[in-house]
């Protein structure tokens, strides 16, 4: 018996791995993401937070 799982849409999963890879590689080498604003790094820095306690992944 053959099993499929499907993970939806193979283009988003790409691109979420495109992003999750870009987001380590800034962490290692300390590259900013994107041009320098409270907003901005606010929402980087909270989405990051969230991926180290599990709640995104």
């Amino acid at each position: 018996m053959q099993t499929t799982i499907q993970f939806g849409n193979p283009t988003t999963l790409q691109e979420w791995s495109m992003f999750k890879g870009k987001l380590n590689q800034a962490k290692k080498e300390e590259v900013s993401l994107i041009k320098k604003s409270s907003d901005a790094e606010s929402l980087i820095y909270q989405l990051t937070k969230k991926m180290q306690l599990g709640i995104l992944k």
